[in-house]
């Protein structure tokens, strides 16, 4: 199952020098619709001074090359 997290982040012109810009989860959704429409509310809610980012992940996935390479070298932390 693919599932879609909703991040808003701080708009740039906002933020000083050397600043990270503030951000947070808006949520997670299961249809892509559901989460366009969740982060263009909020980018209205929030006036302009966050922007939103769609992150699409499978649940529940493993990186079965990722899971071998942490088997052999289990102390390259």
């Amino acid at each position: 199952m693919i599932v879609y997290i909703v991040q808003m982040e701080e708009q740039s012109t906002q933020l000083m020098p050397n600043h990270e810009p503030h951000r947070y989860v808006l949520g997670v959704f299961n249809h892509i619709k559901d989460a366009r429409k969740a982060g263009n509310a909020e980018e209205v809610w929030r006036e302009g001074k966050y922007v939103a980012t769609m992150h699409d992940y499978v649940l529940g996935h493993i990186n079965e090359e990722k899971l071998h390479y942490a088997e052999e070298y289990p102390n390259n932390v």
